[in-house]
């Protein structure tokens, strides 16, 4: 929850947030509903189906999907923190 939480403080304005993982049914998460407001910031969360990971691993590592397209700095970095 803390990266979503920090994502809202660091995201210029007129972002957009896609909330793209699997949590806790119990989680919360801590936001200034101000900054939605005063940053113009788009929120959208996304279902995904758990048994196509390795569907996706294997188009990727045949080259079929050209991550390079797909990926930029800012993505990666959004990606490392998450480990």
């Amino acid at each position: 929850m803390k990266l979503l939480e920090e994502s809202i403080d660091i995201i210029s304005n007129d972002g957009r947030i896609l909330a793209f993982a699997v949590y806790d049914p119990d989680a919360y998460a801590s936001i200034k509903p101000s900054l939605i407001y005063q940053k113009e910031i788009k929120i959208a969360g996304e279902f995904t189906n758990p048994y196509t990971m390795e569907r996706s691993l294997n188009l990727i590592s045949s080259g079929a999907i050209n991550l390079d397209i797909l990926l930029n700095k800012r993505w990666i970095l959004i990606i490392l923190s998450q480990h």
